[in-house]
């Protein structure tokens, strides 16, 4: 399985020096390209707080964290997607999120006051690759779409065990299958590489840096055990959801001005994914919610 991201592939296949792993002049290349990523890039990376996005990512982590939900942590928060729509509804007693970019915590904080969350969740700019918490700190650590933006997956989860309470867990959701670029593209994809081929449009974009991973689950849960997780699971989500996700992100763009799908978009083709195509081996899937406790 090609655990690279197809856009990355040309820059970075020399550069990996292990599975989820870049050499260090690997990482380099990206983090000089994420310094200079422009603000279109995170505009649809802000979503809104809502009953809906609550039970989108609460049903995914109940299974992962039980009641066990004390102190928790959100790794490369943003500005606060998950622990945001979590919170609100004091899904755990104690919240931090953290993220390397200073803007998006300002921005966070601003969100949690906005929310009356100043109580119960808290904000800090930090390396998520070497954190200035204490071992056994967190009960839960969770995360959403961050994984495989990361140039060093092991020495990631290698932090997140350290400060993992004995017994605690992990769950990170929404990183992609190794099919995941293959459905994505399915239908806008290949038209603009039909519109090449037939040149009638130039290829004039400049490769992404920012996806580097793609999840083969074989290869992901022994990375885990390797680190010294227990209890790993890692559950396939995602199917028709994904082949419409480039084409509708287009259409919003258009109409709004911000290539982010409305909330019904998600649910009802989230429920069309679950009734008909659950059946679907993992890797065939698009994405993957990972488990596993210390």
């Amino acid at each position: 399985m090609n655990i690279l991201n197809p856009n990355v592939k040309k820059t970075l296949i020399n550069k990996v020096s292990e599975p989820y792993v870049l050499s260090e002049n690997g990482s380099q290349i990206v983090y000089e390209y994420n310094r200079s990523l422009p603000n279109s890039y995170f505009e649809h990376l802000e979503f809104p707080v809502s009953s809906f996005w609550f039970d989108y990512f609460s049903s995914k982590m109940n299974f992962a964290f039980g009641t066990n939900k004390q102190k928790a942590l959100d790794v490369c928060a943003g500005t606060g997607t998950l622990s945001l729509n979590l919170m609100v509804k004091g899904y755990f007693e104690k919240c931090v999120a953290i993220d390397i970019s200073e803007a998006a915590i300002i921005r966070l904080k601003k969100r949690i006051t906005e929310n009356n969350l100043d109580e119960v969740m808290e904000a800090k700019c930090e390396n998520i690759m070497d954190t200035t918490f204490n071992d056994n700190e967190f009960d839960c650590i969770a995360g959403n779409s961050f994984l495989h933006h990361l140039p060093n997956n092991r020495l990631f989860l290698r932090e997140m065990h350290r400060i993992l309470t004995p017994g605690g867990s992990i769950c990170f959701t929404g990183e992609p299958t190794v099919s995941c670029s293959a459905l994505e593209g399915l239908i806008l994809g290949n038209l603009i590489k039909l519109l090449k081929f037939l040149k009638l449009k130039k290829s004039t974009a400049i490769p992404s840096m920012s996806d580097i991973w793609s999840y083969d689950i074989n290869s992901l849960k022994k990375l885990l055990e390797e680190e010294g997780f227990k209890e790993i699971k890692i559950i396939p989500f995602g199917f028709l959801v994904a082949i419409l996700n480039e084409p509708t992100s287009f259409i919003m763009s258009k109409i709004i001005g911000r290539s982010m799908q409305p909330i019904w978009y998600w649910n009802f083709f989230g429920k069309i994914d679950k009734l008909f195509f659950s059946w679907i081996p993992a890797n065939y899937h698009s994405h993957f919610i990972i488990t596993g406790k210390k």
